[in-house]
């Protein structure tokens, strides 16, 4: 059986080569090597930033709530203090099926209260 040998074109210096192998995508060890660089690259920017939002989050829930409790705040007001919400590592379901995202012991979900956007913040 002789394999079959397909044209392709490398996404990364974009030279054609033959390749025997299907999922043979790089036409080098060097060309894949660079890609996967640029790969963790962008992984390590988009954890770094990750981090700045979630710590920013920490911070802002600890001056806003620092006790045991739960405060609600307009969300556009809670904006304005570098509140990222999308910087949190996990989310519990309540029995009202209400989303509720974790930032360490704290708990947070946005809902409407006369059709603005409500940020509560609670500590269990």
């Amino acid at each position: 059986m002789q394999a079959i040998i397909e044209n392709k074109q490398c996404p990364c210096c974009n030279d054609f080569f033959e390749s025997n192998h299907g999922n043979r995508i790089y036409c080098s060890e060097d060309c894949y090597t660079v890609i996967k660089g640029k790969k963790q690259q962008e992984n390590n920017s988009l954890m770094l930033e990750f981090k700045k939002g979630f710590l920013s989050n920490y911070k802002s829930f600890q001056k806003t709530l620092p006790d045991t409790g739960n405060i609600s705040i307009p969300l556009l007001k809670f904006l304005k203090t570098g509140f990222d919400q999308d910087a949190y590592y996990g989310t519990v379901i309540d029995k009202n099926q209400q989303a509720w995202h974790k930032v360490n012991e704290y708990l947070f979900c946005i809902s409407k209260k006369e059709e603005q956007p409500v940020l509560i913040i609670s500590k269990p």
